[in-house]
């Protein structure tokens, strides 16, 4: 949490620490995942990440879903890197 403080520039008091530090956990970030999370274009089943690694959101997505967007990633890819969506 120091470091990401760090990072962006700012400083905190050390009597904000704890609440900086609860607010950053998963419960309280689920809780408000709508309104830290906006989805405008309505593509989101959920907004919280589940596991963070690359390709764990495929296993919630039915077989129609993923062929959708395979198809939406390969167009959205630039011709001379067609796996780009995709590295890991």
């Amino acid at each position: 949490m120091r470091r990401l403080v760090g990072r962006l520039g700012s400083t905190g008091s050390e009597d904000t620490w704890p609440d900086l530090v609860e607010a950053a956990t998963f419960a309280p970030m689920k809780a408000r995942a709508t309104t830290i999370a906006t989805d405008p274009s309505g593509i989101l089943k959920d907004p919280i990440v589940r596991r963070g690694t690359s390709g764990a959101g495929r296993a919630t997505l039915t077989a129609e879903e993923l062929d959708a967007y395979d198809r939406r990633a390969s167009d959205s890819a630039p011709p001379d890197h067609p796996e780009w969506p995709h590295r890991k």
